[in-house]
């Protein structure tokens, strides 16, 4: 699967496989939440997370860039907003992506 933005139809992910549940998932600091190659869809458990969003390795994003709305643009170790989602860089906490169910699609 690839998530495409619905706005402009760009492929915004590599070629992803899905996980099927979060065991998978590492919530340690400083390290990648999910491993390249995969996503996961938001059961709304990990980090105020909207359910149905996808969680995805920041490797696997492609064509992104950061919005132009300064109030999403916030992180202790890098900024973080983007135009379809947010991206999670900042020391204190797993490194992730989280792509908005609303604004992409999966196909």
């Amino acid at each position: 699967m690839t998530l495409y933005c619905k706005t402009c139809n760009v492929q915004v992910s590599k070629v992803l496989a899905e996980l099927s549940d979060d065991s998978e998932l590492c919530f340690e600091d400083g390290q990648e939440m999910i491993k390249e190659g995969q996503f996961f869809v938001s059961k709304g458990d990990e980090f105020d997370v909207e359910v149905g969003n996808y969680i995805v390795n920041i490797k696997d994003l492609t064509n992104t860039k950061l919005t132009n709305d300064l109030s999403r643009l916030n992180g202790c170790c890098g900024l973080d907003g983007h135009e379809i989602g947010t991206k999670r860089t900042d020391c204190w906490m797993p490194y992730h992506a989280i792509i908005s169910e609303k604004r992409t699609r999966l196909s």
